[in-house]
């Protein structure tokens, strides 16, 4: 499969979980996807949830988001994602996969 249309899939996902807006039940999945699909769009490389968070910890704009759905992931329910951030996240890689398509 061409990395472009893995590319324009991801883009179309992260264009979805924006329109759908706060989704609490489905944020630790939202986060850590958006971060595979960030990773992909600039290594190329496909890797777990948690190395695409941990990938990404350094990058997002909004690091905090990440962190917690780390340890939403590793057994801390209690992990409160606030869907603020996962939307600056979501805004920060949509337009990044954006760039990423047009090639620059």
């Amino acid at each position: 499969v061409p990395a472009r249309w893995v590319v324009a899939v991801g883009a179309a996902q992260v264009a979805a979980w924006q329109a759908i807006g706060d989704d609490p039940v489905h944020a630790e999945l939202t986060v850590l996807t958006t971060c595979r699909i960030w990773r992909f769009a600039e290594e190329g490389r496909h890797c777990s949830k948690t190395a695409a968070g941990e990938w990404a910890l350094g990058r997002a704009p909004t690091p905090q988001v990440v962190r917690d759905a780390l340890r939403q992931r590793h057994g801390d329910p209690a992990a409160r994602i606030d869907p603020a951030q996962v939307a600056q996240l979501l805004a920060a890689v949509g337009a990044r996969l954006a760039e990423v398509r047009e090639g620059t």
